[in-house]
């Protein structure tokens, strides 16, 4: 990808610098297209070494640019800058929404068709849903086998109710096109709310990997709920996300519980979250 950038946008630019060039002579020196294209001077010129010094810092530039580019869609976009800067070094607390979708019948996905398979059909899936979560302010923060973990800054998720609205859409985003993904859709999902997690820059020795992770208990917190969903409950929610965001009318919270989880002092809270039927 980044080779098939920089070659198509180097083109783009010579092209486009070369153009320049032609149309500059013929105002300069009121001559036609032909003309300049023809001439000695305009030839001896884009042999020159001038003309070759000027594409070489040009292509160098695009190579850095594209490969930044690709980097920082690896990290998470706007990451780069951040570490450059060493935003990330002393770790930060954020208020941030957790979400879990996990695909339907995943671990038999796996088992029968592949991992290789199964990988192809996460990336179409992913493909499909990533313009929903983007159109609503939201990050996938991490892909762990059939699970997608998406994040929103608290007021982002809460405004306009979007880590509610990015679950439906992306239900039926992905119920639309039902058929090519074996009607097997994400009907699991689970939103968190959890204040303070820290974020910040994990492994600094220069001789291993670094990561810029979250860090907090509400991880391990949201790991432990997974196992509380089923098929009549398939959107779980916290009680502090109902009571801080103003819930659309098409759509309503009930219930699922108090639960004691293991690790945590003090009872958890949850609801479900379904569309309302039309009568």
């Amino acid at each position: 990808m980044l080779i098939v950038r920089v070659f198509s946008y180097f083109i783009a630019t010579l092209g486009i610098i070369f153009l320049i060039l032609i149309i500059y002579r013929m105002f300069k020196f009121d001559v036609s297209f032909y003309n300049v294209l023809i001439s000695e001077e305009f030839n001896h010129y884009i042999r020159s070494k001038d003309f070759t010094i000027a594409h070489a810092y040009s292509l160098a530039l695009i190579i850095a640019a594209n490969f930044t580019m690709q980097m920082n869609r690896k990290m998470e976009f706007g990451v780069i800058p951040g570490f450059i800067s060493g935003k990330y070094y002393q770790p930060r607390n954020i208020d941030i929404l957790i979400m879990f979708l996990k695909i339907q019948h995943g671990k038999k996905l796996i088992e029968g068709f592949g991992r290789l398979h199964f990988h192809r059909y996460i990336n179409d899936l992913i493909y499909e849903i990533t313009e929903v979560i983007i159109n609503r302010k939201g990050e996938i923060y991490e892909y762990v086998d059939e699970e997608i973990v998406l994040v929103w800054k608290l007021n982002t998720g809460i405004e306009n109710a979007n880590c509610i609205r990015t679950y439906f859409e992306i239900k039926n985003k992905a119920s639309a096109a039902k058929e090519y993904f074996y009607e097997k859709i994400p009907r699991y999902s689970r939103v968190f709310g959890f204040p303070s997690l820290r974020k910040g820059d994990s492994g600094r020795n220069w001789r291993a990997k670094s990561e810029i992770k979250y860090h907090g208990d509400a991880m391990n917190t949201a790991s432990r709920i997974l196992g509380l969903a089923n098929k009549e409950n398939n959107f779980i929610a916290s009680k502090d996300i109902i009571q801080n965001l103003k819930m659309p009318v098409i759509y309503e919270a009930s219930s699922f519980g108090v639960f004691d989880l293991k690790g945590k002092a003090n009872k958890i809270d949850l609801f479900t979250i379904r569309e309302k039927e039309i009568i």
